[in-house]
């Protein structure tokens, strides 16, 4: 799993200083996923990137990033509670409200039973913008894969089942080519699961909630 890096200096010999913050990490070669239809492979490699790099993190030991676990981001799930009062000033149609606020309850139904599960680190946003693809190793018919994580500004804490809800809600709404979104989603799932088949149990259920949860969030 490649993510780009922040370089190291010795010393700030020469460097000039504007009065304002740049984040410097060095380059990944490769393509967004943005307006490109999704290849069985390119699905499965999205989902299985998100796996592994949860494997990766829960080895290292969440209880080591105690301010990633509790720190606040507008993108993350737990601030869904607050969208029901923005609701009516920003959904014009009463049908669409009514759906809305309905998938905001059940989440507020489902949260007790969230905030039970185990806590790890979360990239928070794992969309087809942060995410770099490249032809597969040893592919003959030059299919991508993705291979590269980008944007760490909305890590967080929550479990795991949140960061997979909002993956694949942008797995959802991507250019399909002939198979439906749901089967999109299917093979995202599958690759997810190969690296961490334990999370099979508690999310495909949860997910159902989750998911259009994390659409009316991104919207």
């Amino acid at each position: 799993m490649s993510a780009g890096r922040p370089p190291e200096f010795t010393d700030a010999e020469g460097l000039t200083v504007k009065g304002c913050a740049v984040r410097l990490f060095t380059f990944l070669p490769g393509r967004t996923l943005d307006r490109r239809p999704l290849s069985d492979r390119v699905c499965l490699s999205w989902g299985a990137l998100l796996g592994r790099l949860h494997r990766a993190l829960r080895a290292k030991g969440s209880g080591k990033y105690p301010a990633l676990l509790s720190r606040y981001t507008p993108w993350s799930l737990w601030s869904v509670s607050e969208l029901p009062a923005l609701v009516d000033g920003v959904v014009e149609s009463p049908e669409d409200r009514k759906l809305v606020h309905s998938v905001l309850a059940r989440f507020a139904e489902l949260e007790p039973t969230l905030r039970s599960l185990p806590v790890g680190v979360l990239h928070g946003d794992l969309n087809e913008k942060n995410v770099l693809t490249r032809p597969e190793e040893n592919c003959g018919d030059g299919g991508d894969e993705v291979y590269a994580v980008l944007d760490w500004g909305d890590v967080h804490g929550g479990p795991r089942v949140l960061d997979l809800a909002v993956m694949l809600t942008y797995v959802l709404i991507a250019p399909a080519g002939r198979r439906s979104p749901e089967e999109s989603v299917g093979l995202a799932i599958a690759g997810y699961l190969h690296h961490l088949p334990e999370e099979r149990v508690c999310s495909v259920s949860l997910l159902k909630v989750s998911v259009p949860c994390a659409g009316c969030d991104g919207a």
